[in-house]
């Protein structure tokens, strides 16, 4: 059975979001210093929607590109990177920071209500 991606997703998608869908389904290929989102459970009409969300609410550029037996996935390539670490680095968890390809270390305790009031 496959994933479905909501029309609603566009209304409510933003930093958050992303930060917590490359925290779930994101990683960081170093020798082409890009992300890649792993939505291979989607149909590619959705993944195109989803791609098209990220562009619109938060004009990352990214594509959507075949992975194999049907399946598609987004890559946010290096043009882009930094741009979407200064907009998500603060809502992700700090050992999920690997998955943007940065080691940074956290100088003060996580603050999980940091995310909620941005929610």
């Amino acid at each position: 059975m496959r994933k479905k991606v909501s029309i609603v997703l566009k209304s409510n998608f933003n930093a958050v979001s992303l930060a917590h869908l490359i925290m779930r389904d994101g990683n960081y290929l170093k020798e082409r210093n890009i992300i890649r989102i792993f939505t291979n459970s989607f149909s590619k009409s959705d993944v195109l929607l989803l791609s098209n969300i990220i562009k619109e609410n938060l004009n990352i550029e990214n594509k959507v590109m075949f992975d194999r037996n049907n399946q598609f996935i987004i890559l946010i390539e290096k043009d882009n990177i930094n741009k979407v670490r200064d907009l998500i680095l603060t809502y992700m968890h700090p050992l999920m920071y690997y998955k943007l390809g940065t080691n940074l270390k956290l100088k003060e305790k996580f603050d999980y209500f940091s995310i909620i009031n941005n929610i």
